[in-house]
């Protein structure tokens, strides 16, 4: 499973936010300013075949969810190191506030509740 993002049915509310912070206590998705249109439009993992994330991690604590797909970060382990932040081409690992550590979309277990938020259409989980 994946997310899709249509950017041109966002409209900046932040309601994909509010519910990923609901669901995990910080949001694991972002918001940001398209380069093209300068409009905001959601930011989430890509969940990719072959993640530059994971790569990059020197500690091996991001891996790929057997069951929804989706990276995972083992956050009690995390380094902070943030190359992990650095090495991904899309800006979607995200920093804890708090606790520094690797923040990267989990697909809410197979329910993305961003998804269900927005009542726009600008996310989409696919298989």
């Amino acid at each position: 499973m994946r997310l899709v993002v249509y950017p041109d049915k966002c409209t900046g509310c932040g309601k994909c936010l509010k519910a990923c912070a609901g669901s995990h206590g910080v949001a694991r998705i972002g918001l940001k300013d398209s380069e093209k249109s300068g409009k905001p439009e959601p930011v989430a993992c890509r969940q990719c075949k072959k993640p530059a994330c994971a790569r990059a991690c020197t500690y091996e604590l991001i891996e790929r969810n057997r069951d929804t797909g989706a990276m995972t970060v083992d956050m009690e382990n995390c380094q902070a190191c943030h190359a992990c932040v650095r090495a991904c081409p899309f800006g979607s690992v995200f920093v804890h506030p708090d606790s520094d550590v690797a923040l990267i979309c989990d697909l809410c277990e197979g329910g993305p509740a961003c998804v269900a938020a927005c009542q726009y259409g600008a996310l989409e989980s696919r298989a």
